[in-house]
């Protein structure tokens, strides 16, 4: 079993990566983008809903009222602008798969349309081949970290688990 320290690391990590990703993508986009970046978040946040509704059906939340449930789902529709959050119980790999390739297109798109923003000269800038790697970075570590905890640390399918099925047979 892996020192309790290496895991946390590994589990504390990978989400503040992947938000600071976000947030500076959202960022740069905003500073040369206002209402495009509102229409995006705003894009991103009711498709998140919808998809939240349609994945999370068998949820307890309100004896399945139809309004508080997509009051729920609206809610974390929000959430998921910045970060995945389980609902239900089951198998999450698909979800997270299909999630963070959305994040990383719309995460490369943001980057790309403030670089090659026609109207400014950003590539005289000291600060903006930086940018595109600070923004880019982040996310790709905390992918990284993320698929090492759930591979190696998580309880349910890493190595701990796979030392204690083999062990049983």
């Amino acid at each position: 079993m892996p020192p309790v320290g290496i895991a946390d690391g590994a589990a504390y990590t990978y989400n503040p990566k992947k938000m600071v990703s976000r947030i500076l993508c959202i960022s740069v986009l905003a500073s040369v983008y206002p209402k495009g970046t509102i229409l995006a978040i705003l894009t991103h946040w009711f498709m998140m809903t919808i998809w939240l509704s349609c994945t999370c059906a068998n949820n307890n939340f309100c004896d399945h009222n139809r309004l508080y449930d997509f009051l729920f789902y609206s809610i974390f529709g929000a959430v998921y602008i910045f970060t995945h959050v389980t609902l239900v119980e089951g198998p999450t790999c698909l979800k997270y798969s299909i999630f963070y390739v959305i994040l990383f297109i719309e995460n490369t798109t943001a980057n790309l349309l403030w670089a090659l923003k026609p109207d400014i000269d950003i590539t005289k800038d000291d600060y903006s081949i930086p940018l595109v790697y600070l923004n880019s970075m982040p996310f790709i570590f905390g992918i990284l970290f993320m698929l090492l905890y759930y591979k190696v640390f998580h309880p349910s399918t890493g190595c701990k688990r796979q030392q204690a099925v083999s062990d049983n047979l």
